[in-house]
């Protein structure tokens, strides 16, 4: 259902059907209509937070390989834990995540218990300037938390990348997108499966595409290498 709605969230139940009708007895994995941008959706401050909170986790998984990793979970209370990880990658690198939550009504105080000593980095915080080292952190009701060891590299613009691996970033982006490769051709397709932007190698400039005259929301970007290998990239645009 994520995968389904997106970051997005829709104003309808999920029993509506492709017509727009009610049936509780069927219609539920139809596919739905998308939300209206035109009605300014993303001006409601509570259903933002939610759009931008699924799109800084979406882009986490897609773009940190330590979510590829092995995991555990402590629950059984209302102050659950998740340890993400995966010790192929070296310290200096994302390579530990823990997710603190409070499930409770009232505000908790949980131990971090962080695995490796040092200051610990808010995922959640796009200018990696949040960290923390304390052995205990205050959670509100519903908060919850999403702690690295190191940054995240989607949020850093001189990323080394590996020069064989096509990568686009920043991703989510507000602005514009580059990629680590030099191409012959980017066309960019909203999630109905139109294309809404191309560009080819006589218009292609220093390797950055601007989408500022593009909607928030998910896109698809089909890149044609210079070898004529065809990427399809998920882009988020926040």
């Amino acid at each position: 259902m994520i995968w389904h709605f997106g970051d997005l969230g829709m104003d309808i139940s999920i029993f509506t059907c492709p017509d727009g009708s009610y049936n509780n007895d069927g219609c539920k994995l139809d596919t739905k209509a998308q939300p209206q941008w035109t009605d300014n959706w993303l001006t409601n401050a509570n259903r933002k937070k939610i759009y931008d909170d699924w799109s800084r986790i979406n882009a986490l998984k897609i773009n940190e390989p330590v979510f590829e990793g092995d995991y555990t979970i402590t629950s059984g209370s209302l102050t659950p834990r998740i340890d993400i990880y995966d010790t192929n990658i070296p310290e200096t690198g994302l390579r530990n995540v823990v997710i603190l939550a409070n499930f409770d009504v009232v505000q908790q105080t949980v131990n971090t218990n962080f695995p490796l000593a040092g200051a610990w980095v808010d995922l959640m915080d796009a200018t990696n300037n949040t960290t923390y080292s304390a052995s205990t952190i205050t959670l509100q009701p519903g908060q919850f938390r999403i702690f690295g060891n190191k940054a995240a590299t989607l949020s850093n613009d001189d990323i080394a990348f590996d020069k064989n691996i096509l990568q686009l970033y920043p991703n989510p982006t507000s602005s514009s997108f580059s990629l680590s490769k030099e191409v012959q051709k980017v066309s960019v397709f909203d999630i109905t499966g139109k294309q809404v932007k191309q560009f080819s190698n006589t218009t292609i400039k220093n390797n950055v595409f601007s989408v500022t005259d593009l909607n928030t929301g998910i896109y698809f970007v089909r890149i044609q290498e210079n070898s004529n290998n065809i990427e399809t990239k998920k882009l988020i645009i926040n």
